[in-house]
């Protein structure tokens, strides 16, 4: 463990795959900004809920793919998950009602999402563990950096051919970078057909029950800045090619925050880094998005939020096997990911909901950003004191 050729290249199979999955999921600000630009439908809550039921279908779908992958193995689950990944985009493009948008760019996109992601974050902890951070940030890092080049990809894809012709390419090219990816994934430790799962032994863990609900809380504010921050730059006179270059800077911060945090879980422990990143990212909401509407405040922002937001998602997996081993790891990953399927469904609708009933006054939406998350920091840090009877460290 910890070394090796096979052991390496997991990690930049997992962060070519997130590169292209994640960074085209965290993109959809851009689509969002788009659909709203040409009037495609009649309100923001109807295209934030496109996008929602992506970021739900990602997660609620995320005991299935883990209990597969466990099962029958990592590479055939990711191939699977590549094959609809390619498929729904394009599939998409075809659309012509706003329920077929739900089902191919919403809900079957969040699917393939899924099955591409969950053998990713659990396979690193197969190959690495005295590294197994540095590891898992290089890899999840993989999703900052697509989004980084992905956003102003889709907003100049979307302008010159249309969001039609943006689906497809976007679909068809990343689809299949994919499933070459996922070819030469490589499991150390075998599948465990047949072997069953004890869930009751984990439902009554007050550690796991806390890693649940904080996932929970910080799925609700977690994708409200990328949904709407591009959004409320053209609502303060910002071009939409700004407003992508956020959504970029976003995700090209969460590359970093992948990366660097994870490391500092290596050190630190992975519980502790978890806790700060989510304040982080809520103290970033509360006090700098809720006090600056300049081009220059916002990158501040959006890289701060990045960060603190971006680190949490790779620390919430390396948390998981850092307490309970490499055992069934994906069907405990899948499992926090199934909790923060509601927050994920409901929050950007929400924002947009808040949005609808005060035009262009974003404060409702940066609190309920802001404190969501903070409330799912303080978990976790409760987490650390449970285990450790200290806060930090």
């Amino acid at each position: 463990m910890d070394s090796g050729w096979d052991a390496w290249l997991q990690v930049w199979i997992c962060f070519v795959i997130q590169f292209v999955v994640l960074g085209t999921m965290n993109s959809f600000g851009v689509y969002q900004e788009y659909y709203e630009s040409i009037k495609l439908f009649d309100s923001q809550l109807q295209i934030s809920f496109i996008g929602s039921l992506t970021c739900f279908g990602e997660v609620f779908f995320g005991v299935l793919g883990g209990r597969l992958a466990d099962l029958y193995g990592y590479r055939l689950v990711t191939m699977v998950g590549g094959l609809v990944f390619l498929a729904s985009p394009v599939l998409a493009s075809f659309c012509t009602e706003y329920w077929q948008f739900l089902i191919f760019q919403g809900l079957l996109m969040g699917l393939g999402c899924c099955f591409c992601l969950i053998p990713c974050l659990a396979i690193i902890s197969h190959w690495f563990d005295k590294r197994k951070g540095l590891a898992m940030g290089i890899s999840v890092s993989g999703a900052g950096f697509g989004g980084i080049v992905i956003s102003p990809l889709l907003e100049h894809l979307n302008a010159q051919l249309g969001y039609q012709w943006s689906l497809r390419i976007i679909g068809i090219s990343g689809g299949t970078l994919v499933l070459i990816s996922a070819y030469f994934m490589k499991q150390r430790l075998p599948s465990k057909k047949g072997q069953p799962m004890d869930w009751q032994l984990y439902l009554k863990d007050s550690r796991f029950l806390r890693l649940l609900f904080s996932g929970i809380f910080s799925s609700f504010g977690f994708f409200i800045p990328f949904f709407f921050i591009s959004v409320f730059a053209v609502d303060h006179q910002m071009t939409s090619a700004e407003g992508a270059l956020l959504v970029g800077l976003m995700n090209c911060a969460g590359g970093f925050g992948r990366f660097g945090l994870s490391m500092l879980g290596d050190h630190y422990g992975h519980v502790n880094m978890l806790a700060f990143s989510l304040f982080l990212a809520s103290v970033s909401t509360l006090l700098i998005w809720n006090l600056t509407s300049s081009f220059a405040g916002l990158i501040v922002y959006c890289l701060l939020y990045g960060l603190g937001i971006g680190g949490s998602v790779s620390l919430l997996s390396t948390s998981v096997s850092s307490i309970y081993g490499t055992d069934n790891v994906g069907s405990l990953t899948g499992l926090v990911w199934l909790g923060a399927s509601v927050g994920n469904l409901l929050g950007p609708p929400t924002a947009a909901i808040l949005l609808e009933q005060y035009p262009h006054y974003y404060l409702p939406v940066i609190l309920l950003t802001g404190l969501c998350l903070l409330v799912a920091s303080l978990i976790i840090f409760s987490t650390v004191f449970k285990m450790n009877n200290r806060l930090l460290f």
